[in-house]
């Protein structure tokens, strides 16, 4: 590039921002000192003609969007298997391994998703206090983590949980060996499978015990003793994709996470503004759980595409790790329908509803 004289006029600056002209000086800097160079043609003229395409043509423009926007949609219809912000947070966010020391209470983690969140805990360091009513399970559980991670604490604190009497004492117990609870894990719930108008009065009133009134129970309790100890409490809630979708033949379980949904949304918005409780609610999609029966004849016969426990309790770990609001958790492509319930409800109410797996082949079956 040739070097210009100094005497040479300089660049005004208004002209700075626009497309050197053919054989123009342009000013340009080094070393503390204005220096001048002339700009090829034939340069001039390729970044003239790239800001045209661009800039010149909206159409062009337009494409070039909607093509980045599609290949976006498409890589994320292939691997995503949550919600957009919680795959960002499971690739560049906190991992679990910041929960290391904390004390964790887990419900219901005799079996399924609750089972395999305590593995992923354990490996994180986590202190574990695991509930659940099938003791031996629970026994099972407990040498699996301490096989894990040698460093592991494990206690086990069976109790039923429509049981209300006995919500104070295993809190109780779990206090009297870790001294606090850090994180609890509203996680054990009741599944009922029948048509509206078949379900009792009864049968409402215990599926709410287990999936509603024990959780809220087990949470009051535990926030009033983390504010006497002046610590902050963080609240996981295991809530259902029906709660925001509804679902044939499971009316009242979807009712149910439905009202967790609303204690818990309110209870996090008066925790950021008290900031003595966090609270994470967890939508998961179909998980191959022995809660809804025979895995393989489910694999089979209703879900085609049904997550495993294992990487649910993955990304349930990182959103507690990140202290995630709402954590989506679901395979492609049902994981969709969380986004046309959420902005297109009439649209997904008309078209899309119906054709779900679940309530196209849902059979009205007696909940035992």
């Amino acid at each position: 590039k040739k070097v210009e004289s100094s005497s040479r006029r300089r660049v005004t600056a208004g002209s700075r921002g626009r497309l050197p002209e053919q054989g123009r000086p342009v000013c340009r800097r080094h070393n503390s000192a204005v220096v001048y160079v002339r700009v090829s043609p034939k340069i001039a003229r390729r970044k003239q003609n790239m800001i045209c395409v661009l800039f010149g043509h909206p159409s062009a423009a337009l494409l070039l969007l909607m093509t980045l926007a599609v290949g976006t949609f498409l890589v994320w219809l292939k691997y995503a298997d949550a919600d957009l912000p919680l795959v960002f947070l499971s690739k560049f966010g906190r991992s679990p391994g910041v929960l290391k020391g904390s004390v964790v209470w887990i419900t219901g983690a005799s079996s399924g998703i609750g089972e395999s969140l305590s593995y992923e805990l354990a490996r994180a360091g986590a202190k574990l206090a695991l509930s659940g009513t099938n003791t031996e399970r629970l026994r099972a559980v407990k040498d699996k983590c301490i096989a894990m991670a040698k460093d592991t604490e494990v206690i086990l604190v069976p109790f039923d949980l429509s049981d209300f009497s006995c919500h104070e004492r295993q809190l109780k117990a779990v206090l009297n060996h870790y001294g606090r609870v850090d994180i609890l894990v509203n996680n054990a719930g009741r599944r009922a499978i029948e048509q509206f108008e078949d379900f009792t009065y009864e049968d409402d009133r215990a599926v709410f015990d287990v999936n509603v009134f024990a959780p809220v129970s087990l949470t009051r309790l535990t926030l009033k003793h983390s504010k006497q100890q002046q610590r902050r409490l963080h609240v996981v809630v295991n809530s259902s994709m029906t709660a925001m979708q509804g679902g044939r033949s499971c009316s009242v379980y979807a009712a149910t996470k439905s009202a967790l949904q609303g204690y818990f949304s309110s209870l996090r918005l008066q925790g950021r503004m008290t900031g003595a409780v966090d609270v994470t609610v967890v939508f998961p999609g179909p998980v191959l759980t022995p809660l809804l029966g025979d895995a393989e004849k489910l694999k089979k016969r209703i879900y085609y595409r049904m997550m495993s426990p294992e990487r649910c309790a993955q990304l349930i770990a990182v959103a507690i790790a990140n202290k995630v609001g709402e954590a989506w958790i679901c395979d492609n492509p049902l994981l969709m329908t969380f986004y046309f319930c959420q902005y297109l409800p009439n649209i997904f109410q008309r078209f899309i509803a119906c054709m779900l797996p679940w309530n196209r082949t849902a059979r009205s079956t007696k909940n035992k």
